[in-house]
């Protein structure tokens, strides 16, 4: 079977919506924390955590935060860190356009099949920093740059909805005997439509005569679908 996504209304294709959603979360809150300041009325003091980069893009030595989707125990004790990661995504099972796979006549099976669904991503982001108060601070700002720019960010990607950030309480974080931080928890996510289009590459003759040997079944089972078997060349031990 062949398959190719397109991620809402749109012609867009952003791969794995696992890995797109997770993205869109880095580099909002990346954004947000590069500005000279994170306040907009008159006067306001310069950012503490401004998010620098070097010339090669990596964030540079001299950066005051670290945004990204690993937690660098090197950088303990030396400047904060906010690590976007995600949950359990899950399906929707609207399937619309589905009629019915595997059901009535072979015909069925070679006419290319739309298929809608929504798939709901939700987003782990955790704040590190030295002490509590700096760790509720970005963790505030962090929350805020998501629900302030929500409209912007539905606009200029494919998400379909964002769910409101909760904030958790500052928890200690015990990293060695001489090293302590705090930890926030924070949780979102967002959800997506999807909308693919199936079809097969196979004959009607092929899918009729499509025979597959199971391994310790002494009779071919007749499959609806491709099914590919492989023996190893080397077998392994267990």
């Amino acid at each position: 079977m062949a398959g190719e996504s397109n991620f809402g209304s749109r012609d867009a294709r952003v791969g794995n919506p696992l890995l797109y959603t997770r993205r869109i979360f880095l580099s909002v809150i990346s954004s947000f924390f590069a500005q000279d300041c994170l306040n907009s009325y008159p006067d306001a003091p310069t950012n503490p955590y401004r998010l620098t980069f070097d010339e090669d893009g990596g964030v540079s030595s001299d950066s005051g935060i670290i945004i990204s989707d690993r937690y660098s125990p090197e950088e303990v004790g030396r400047r904060p860190q906010v690590v976007v990661g995600r949950g359990t995504a899950s399906w929707q099972d609207m399937a619309q356009g589905d009629f019915g796979q595997g059901v009535g006549t072979t015909s069925g099976w070679m006419d290319k099949r739309i298929k809608n669904d929504i798939i709901s991503v939700p987003i782990e982001i955790n704040v590190y920093a030295q002490n509590d108060v700096e760790a509720e601070n970005i963790a505030w700002s962090v929350g805020y740059a998501i629900k302030s720019f929500e409209r912007e960010i539905r606009i200029g990607s494919v998400l379909y909805q964002l769910q409101s950030t909760s904030i958790g309480a500052p928890q200690p974080n015990q990293v060695s005997n001489s090293v302590e931080q705090f930890i926030v928890g924070m949780q979102t996510g967002a959800t997506i439509a999807l909308r693919w289009q199936l079809g097969t590459t196979l004959t009607t003759e092929q899918i009729t005569q499509g025979f597959c040997k199971i391994s310790g079944d002494p009779f071919p089972v007749l499959i609806r679908d491709l099914c590919i078997f492989a023996d190893p060349t080397d077998s392994p031990n267990n």
